[in-house]
């Protein structure tokens, strides 16, 4: 039976984030993109359209965008406030979804060919060689990011692979000589001497900027690992440095939920435990993550907020608590479904929590605002962990695996402050159910799907 919900719920989310289109931005009179409020946390489905033209990617060179502001009335993207550029870590992603595509997942089939699902693999493809096309054109303009490489016969998708990979195998030399700085600090940012000078060139040379050590758990703990297991660069001694800088900030600590609950030591699964239950037992309607900070009245975006989680187990102690993401539950849906989507609806039953591209970017914890914006990364992600991201590499058994994840009890306040996007909102107010809905509310798909 647990089974067969998690399976159901997966199918339900897929839709309700990202069910894509590459279509025109154009969309109905009332797009079916406010479902949350009027269903259980069982029923969840809309329409969202974030992976298209000038919304999520570029389909020019098939790279992806940071995101969209809104406009703040009718929730539509508006194309003065894209945010046209990204970062490494979220191509990673779009390449992770391409792959379960060619792979043959069908909810990465929907969210890439929603109208021909069958030719979702040939959709990827396609996205996979303008994108490879795309990085090997930045390389001739721009050598001294990464040298120039000759470009290899297409043979479709084999060779494909063959490129790709080749370009893979390329950055674990480069990487280390452009980002390792020595006495084992890998830098965030880097001052490129001249961009027009390849690696290694006549006075061509790599500073780190300030004090900007690339510690965060997104982008600085993989890039790490990459030159660790992969640099062939790095001497034995290189790696125990990295180590000795790391290893303070990664110590297990304890979480006290003051509650029969008990302690937990909080690491991998059990860190979701202690997400999950500090927003439950803090009666909070979401849980935390770094993200944009909510939109002023000229609908410009706030700041960013870095310094969000659990202050007893983090080093960063003083913390902004009071906005809260969908894309949060990310890791959650990793290891129960179930309730990750749980947390992630209660979150988008917030005013102008939906709008025709799916969920928005976050919220106060007192329905006071909204951030009308729409992001890569705060799509994929959970789109990633949906179709089964690392899941089978976290296998690390800890103290606290007896405490179960929590499911929310505190909803987001409604306000007048706040009103749902008008794109979205004649739907919402005529109370209808699509036949797909009551189709998947009546057949529980097969554990086997």
């Amino acid at each position: 039976m647990a089974g067969m919900l998690n399976m159901h719920l997966t199918l339900v989310l897929l839709y309700s984030i990202l069910f894509a289109s590459a279509a025109s931005s154009t969309f109905q009179t009332a797009p079916k993109c406010r479902f949350s409020p009027q269903h259980s946390q069982q029923d969840i489905l809309t329409n969202g359209h974030f992976h298209q033209d000038n919304v999520g990617y570029n389909t020019a060179n098939e790279m992806t965008y940071d995101g969209t502001l809104l406009d703040p009335r009718t929730g539509l993207n508006n194309i003065g406030g894209l945010h046209p550029f990204n970062a490494a870590r979220k191509e990673s992603l779009h390449v992770m979804v391409l792959t379960h595509a060619i792979a043959g997942n069908r909810h990465a089939a929907r969210f890439l060919s929603p109208e021909q699902p069958d030719h979702a693999a040939t959709v990827a493809v396609d996205i996979l060689e303008k994108k490879l096309d795309t990085c090997l054109k930045f390389n001739r303009t721009y050598p001294g990011f990464v040298e120039a490489f000759e470009q290899w016969k297409n043979l479709r998708l084999q060779s494909l692979a063959k490129r790709w990979q080749k370009w893979l195998d390329y950055t674990k030399v480069t990487a280390e000589e452009v980002f390792y700085n020595g006495i084992g600090r890998v830098c965030a940012v880097e001052s490129i001497r001249n961009q027009s000078v390849p690696i290694g060139g006549f006075n061509q040379s790599y500073i780190c900027e300030g004090t900007q050590a690339l510690n965060d758990p997104y982008e600085g703990e993989p890039f790490t690992l990459w030159l660790y297991l992969f640099s062939p660069c790095l001497t034995a001694t290189d790696k125990a440095d990295i180590w000795a800088v790391k290893r303070p900030q990664l110590v297990l600590v304890e979480w006290d939920s003051n509650t029969s609950l008990g302690n937990v030591t909080v690491g991998f699964s059990t860190t979701e435990r202690a997400r999950t239950c500090n927003s439950y037992l803090n009666n909070l309607p979401g849980m935390y993550a770094s993200v944009n900070n909510i939109t002023d009245s000229s609908c410009q975006i706030r700041g960013y907020i870095l310094s969000v989680g659990i202050p007893s187990t983090s080093n960063q102690t003083v913390q902004e608590l009071d906005v809260v993401t969908p894309y949060a539950v990310f890791p959650t849906i990793l290891f129960n479904r179930s309730i990750g989507l749980a947390w992630w609806k209660n979150m988008v039953d917030g005013k102008g929590m939906q709008n025709p591209y799916g969920s928005t970017k976050s919220e106060r914890v007192d329905g006071g605002d909204i951030s009308s914006f729409v992001s890569w990364n705060s799509k994929i992600t959970t789109v990633t962990a949906i179709l089964g991201g690392y899941e089978n590499s976290f296998g690390q058994r800890l103290r606290g695996e007896n405490v179960e994840l929590c499911l929310p009890k505190a909803q987001v306040a409604i306000t007048v402050a706040v009103r749902d996007y008008e794109s979205c909102r004649a739907w919402c107010e005529s109370n209808l159910i699509s036949p797909f809905l009551m189709q998947i509310n009546s057949v529980p798909p097969s554990v086997d799907e």
